[in-house]
């Protein structure tokens, strides 16, 4: 892994070394908008690049590292230093969000990226994403489901697929509900780049909050809101009531199903 320097360094011995090298990023990257790239090779561009002095270097400390380690699982991947030992990587674009969010925010901070970024695993990662899914998982709604049952880091959320994105209930999405919260997703977005030189702390910190991003934040709220109710939701424990509600029926309908299942066997 090589932070920003480092990379603009070594391209700039030469340009065409680009191709050895993507992006990495983790949930503090993401928020702080830091930069940083590590060496991504296959069989084909190892050849390429083994004999080239900087990355003889630095595969070389790879393969002692992973020599010297205690876990037998790991020394054996010493014989390819080129590569990560564990890949899980799909080279499509992805939906991401730090497993690890500020109790200060208000929101999830969400964010897209591109099939060239490799992500660790402080992200949580959604492949191919529809594009109202950034709506849902950035709305006032899913950031109170997440406090109450996804648990924390001291007194950070610990965002978790199956916790938090796999238990959470919403109901009433047609397409034209998906529609607007696409729209909105982009707006978000393009409203972020008019701030593009802060990061994602700054542009979600609770006092530092750009006005138009806000309003925005709050248009996707009550068009979430509108999947559970018609009217407007007078609170945040209102808010909960009804998630737990409708939470409590889903599994109710699921145990249903089950039973509705092993009796047709």
């Amino acid at each position: 892994v090589l932070d920003k320097q480092e990379y603009l360094d070594i391209i700039k011995v030469n340009q065409d070394y680009k191709k050895f090298f993507k992006r990495f990023i983790g949930g503090t990257d993401f928020i702080n908008n830091t930069e940083r790239w590590c060496i991504w090779c296959d069989e084909r561009l190892y050849k390429e690049c083994k004999d080239i002095p900087f990355f003889v270097d630095r595969f070389k400390k790879v393969e002692n590292s992973r020599k010297n380690s205690k876990k037998e699982a790991t020394a054996i991947h010493s014989k390819t230093p080129y590569k990560f030992v564990e890949i899980r990587k799909k080279f499509v674009d992805a939906l991401i969000v730090p497993i690890v969010s500020s109790e200060s925010r208000e929101y999830f901070p969400v964010g897209f990226v591109n099939k060239d970024f490799i992500m660790t695993a402080t992200l949580q990662v959604i492949y191919q994403p529809d594009l109202y899914l950034f709506s849902i998982i950035s709305s006032r709604m899913h950031r109170l489901w997440g406090q109450i049952v996804g648990g924390g880091l001291e007194t950070r959320i610990s965002y978790s697929s199956e916790l938090i994105y796999n238990t959470f209930p919403i109901q009433n999405l047609d397409i034209v509900k998906k529609k607007k919260l696409s729209s909105l997703a982009l707006a978000v977005m393009d409203e972020r780049e008019k701030d593009s030189e802060k990061n994602i702390s700054d542009l979600y910190d609770p006092n530092k909050m750009p006005l138009g991003l806000k309003n925005l934040h709050q248009k996707i709220d009550q068009e979430v809101e509108l999947c559970y109710k018609t009217n407007d939701i007078s609170s945040d424990n209102e808010r909960i009531e009804i998630l737990f509600n409708l939470y409590e029926n889903m599994k109710n309908m699921k145990n249903m199903e089950n039973m509705e299942n092993k009796l047709l066997i």
